[in-house]
């Protein structure tokens, strides 16, 4: 089950009773931890990797030749 979005980053609440904080950019769980309050700190050092990024942009339409 995943929390309302809070700065770019959705929550998603485990079985077990911990936190996942997940990038809505780049699509990585960036920290899971027992206390949802503990995700700030890991969001705001939180930076995307570009070539991460690259793989989900589009990619032009590639036709045999």
């Amino acid at each position: 089950m995943f929390s309302p979005v809070r700065n770019g980053f959705a929550h998603r609440a485990n079985r077990d009773g911990t936190f996942d904080s997940i990038c809505r950019q780049c699509f990585i769980t960036i920290a899971s931890s027992v206390r949802e309050a503990d995700l700030d700190a890991p969001e705001k050092n939180h930076m995307c990797d570009p070539a991460q990024l690259w793989q989900f942009q589009e990619q032009p339409e590639r036709r045999p030749t």
